[in-house]
């Protein structure tokens, strides 16, 4: 599943749809989706509603951002990579591949210069 998105994105799908500027609502959105699709006890139990789960999300994505990687570049091809994971996994996948998911939307996202 995971190597077929990928080589869809690269023989030029929707490549540079996404900005660091909308990154974080774009993710969050995609994410609380598959909340309320995939996990739906936990949408409903942590979030309450849509609102809520989007600004918590976009919330803490930014926050993760600022913490673990504020010296890094954002790579607009990976962050495509990552909505399009989110948007099109079923939710047996986003079970089955939740680590690479995750890997996909967070580290994987940003360029960071070598540690000294």
């Amino acid at each position: 599943m995971i190597l077929g998105l990928l080589a869809n994105l690269f023989m030029g799908c929707n490549l540079g749809a996404v900005t660091e500027d909308n990154y974080f609502t774009s993710y969050a959105q995609s994410q609380c989706v598959a909340y309320k699709r995939c996990y739906r006890a936990r949408f409903d139990g942590e979030y309450n509603g849509m609102s809520r789960c989007l600004d918590e999300v976009a919330e803490d994505i930014a926050e993760e951002k600022e913490t673990l990687f504020p010296d890094c570049s954002f790579i607009e091809e990976q962050a495509q990579i990552c909505l399009d994971l989110l948007n099109a996994s079923t939710c047996a996948e986003h079970w089955e591949d939740q680590n690479d998911i995750y890997s996909a939307c967070h580290e994987d996202v940003w360029d960071c210069p070598p540690m000294n």
